[in-house]
């Protein structure tokens, strides 16, 4: 009898765990094949079968998704505990021949068949379809544009896809719909319709390591600008000089605009104010375009801000930031700013929905991935004695008769254009403290017996040196001589540009 007892509570146990291991946690392997329209539309889901991982910000839980490949899908949150189970139902495959599908997860609540969303909620108030679209899978390096896919949103709240989806994708990309989209009642505000990214256990995307930053908030809350002050770049040719004083300058297509700026507002990491003319009452904007704002816009202001390095691009609501900061298969609001920046709001605008530009030290500038003109004059390379960052045809603008030309080319011989004067040999270019840099034309001298008449200066975009703050520090420029012991010293910028 006790024997019989014994077997009896074993074989409970077994039912038990057996009842249970059905819905427990069991990480599925990836078949690592390419995605398969006619399997997958015969029911045969080995293609998307794997087990895959929720993108995660700061507090926020990470949830789980197994798919097998007959499709049956498991919600499971960070403690690998199931939320709810489904099967993979395919809403729309016209789609296909652009790399991904359109599906939903379709489960059964009181013997009724109700959508799965991401947060393992079940659908409550709508009705299912098989046309239901709230899962979508992207294949890796598929044609994929954000804004043409038809996800589902609140139209009070149209940002929110922006926020929650990449804008490129390169690997297997999931994004399920994390909440039932609410019914219309005719008042009030509906919920937000949110998405989930996931991706393959080992594809999870890794965040970069922030610039460490300089700034000192403290110190720009008490009007001393000194952490903040230097050259600031723009990649589109913009430059921005913050002087330790509360003095600003705003360069583009040789203008120049000079006002104060006076910071106001400190939000986290964020500072906020005005740059422009002050007035009695208010400061009036300057515009990155170089517009001069109307006397009344100074009462909004707010048009320059500075962002710390290490904030979040999502968090500071400010969408023009995703093209330069968003990575690809990234959750734009969980895409970091990795070095501080400076923005200038870039036009007048009536509804105060103009974008702005971004500026970044111009120090940090070479470290930018995607700094758009690549001709930039590259200090460096000219210390090593690349010169192919001048070649070309340089000359003063406003004048270009004789000796007011000249051309260098690959290994730095100059000539100047319509003058007999023998070819000069650029040497021993040295990179100044200020970010410019400092040579000698001519062969026959070197550092110990060069006269200031055959120093060529070169100057890359961006850099305002002492001596020559009236020239266009948007662009690159050559100047002879010395510069600070000329009175009428000529500029020469490029002319093949």
């Amino acid at each position: 009898m006790k024997v019989v007892k014994i077997f009896l509570s074993i074989l409970s146990v077994v039912i038990i765990s057996g009842c249970h291991s059905k819905d427990s946690y069991v990480e599925i392997e990836s078949a690592n094949k390419e995605l398969s329209k006619s399997d997958i539309l015969s029911g045969n889901f080995e293609t998307l079968s794997g087990t895959w991982y929720s993108e995660v910000g700061k507090n926020e839980n990470q949830m789980i998704l197994t798919i097998d490949k007959e499709g049956n899908v498991k919600v499971f949150n960070d403690n690998k505990e199931i939320k709810n189970k489904g099967s993979l139902v395919v809403a729309n495959d016209n789609t296909f021949d652009k790399g991904y599908l359109v599906m939903n997860v379709k489960g059964i609540k009181e013997g009724k068949e109700r959508n799965v969303y991401a947060g393992g909620q079940m659908g409550q108030e709508q009705t299912y379809s098989k046309f239901d679209r709230n899962l979508y899978f992207f294949q890796g390096k598929s044609e994929f544009n954000r804004d043409e896919v038809g996800f589902d949103f609140s139209r009070e709240s149209e940002d929110v896809i922006k926020y929650d989806i990449p804008k490129k994708i390169t690997k297997d990309t999931l994004i399920f719909q994390e909440n039932e989209k609410p019914k219309e009642k005719g008042y009030g505000r509906p919920n937000p319709i949110h998405y989930t990214v996931f991706h393959r256990k080992n594809e999870m995307n890794e965040q970069p390591t922030p610039i460490k930053s300089n700034l000192n908030i403290d110190e720009i809350k008490n009007r001393n600008l000194s952490s903040i002050a230097g050259n600031w770049r723009n990649p589109d040719g913009h430059s921005f000089k913050v002087y330790s004083d509360g003095r600003g300058e705003s360069f583009f297509h040789g203008s120049t605009r000079r006002g104060v700026i006076e910071f106001s507002t400190v939000r986290d990491d964020i500072i906020l104010g005005d740059f422009g003319k002050k007035t009695e009452q208010w400061v009036i904007p300057i515009y990155a375009n170089g517009d001069i704002g109307r006397e009344v816009d100074g009462v909004d202001g707010d048009n320059i801000q500075i962002i710390k390095s290490g904030e979040t691009v999502g968090a500071t609501k400010n969408t023009f930031l995703y093209d330069i900061f968003e990575l690809p298969d990234g959750v734009p609001r969980l895409s970091v700013i990795d070095r501080d920046v400076l923005t200038l709001t870039d036009h007048f605008d009536e509804y105060f929905e103009s974008p702005s530009k971004v500026f970044f030290r111009e120090k940090e500038m070479k470290q930018f991935a995607d700094v758009k003109n690549e001709n930039i004059m590259n200090i460096d390379g000219l210390v090593k004695g690349d010169f192919s960052t001048v070649v070309g045809t340089w000359g003063v603008p406003e004048d270009q008769g004789i000796g007011n030309r000249i051309r260098i080319d690959e290994k730095g011989v100059l000539t100047w254009i319509g003058s007999r004067s023998a070819e000069r040999i650029i040497h021993d270019v040295k990179h100044n403290g200020d970010n410019s840099g400092i040579g000698i034309f001519g062969k026959e001298f070197n550092w110990e017996t060069v006269t200031p008449s055959n120093y060529i200066n070169f100057i890359p975009a961006g850099v305002a040196i002492k001596g020559e703050e009236n020239s266009d520090s948007s662009k690159d420029r050559i100047i002879f001589g010395s510069i600070e012991k000329q009175s009428d010293k000529k500029i020469f910028y490029r002319l093949d540009e």
